[in-house]
């Protein structure tokens, strides 16, 4: 299910900086060609600021994870810990974004967190372990 950050207060408190915090059970999909599993909760711990029209939301993101070694196949659980940022726009009147540029759009006044928490571990997953 989406996570999704409603940026109403941002609009209102003009510049103003927010705290976003919450935790989030992860996709198992996010590590499907991998021969690692998630094991707990995505805890997710960010700002989001707006920026005239844009919202920028940076974050640490913290998932237990169990592993498989790559050399001796033993099996272990450590966090993956991933700090992220991206800068949201809204969606133009004449833009027809794709189903990916979508995921990094603000529609209807709020933003969708997973894409980027997806994003964040993927990208942060060791290539070896």
């Amino acid at each position: 299910m989406a996570k999704m950050y409603s940026i109403l207060q941002l609009k209102t408190k003009g510049n103003a900086s927010q705290k976003v915090v919450f935790e989030l059970e992860p996709n198992p999909i996010w590590l499907e060609n991998t021969p690692h599993k998630f094991v707990g909760t995505v805890n997710f711990n960010g700002t989001a600021s707006m920026q005239g029209d844009l919202v920028e939301i940076t974050a640490e993101v913290q998932v237990p994870v169990r592993f498989v070694c790559d050399r001796c196949g033993c099996v272990f659980t450590r966090n993956l810990n991933a700090e992220t940022a991206y800068t949201y726009s809204e969606i133009g009147d004449n833009e027809a974004p794709s189903e990916i540029e979508m995921e990094y759009k603000i529609a209807s006044n709020r933003i969708n967190l997973e894409p980027l928490i997806r994003d964040a571990i993927i990208e942060n997953l060791p290539t070896q372990i």
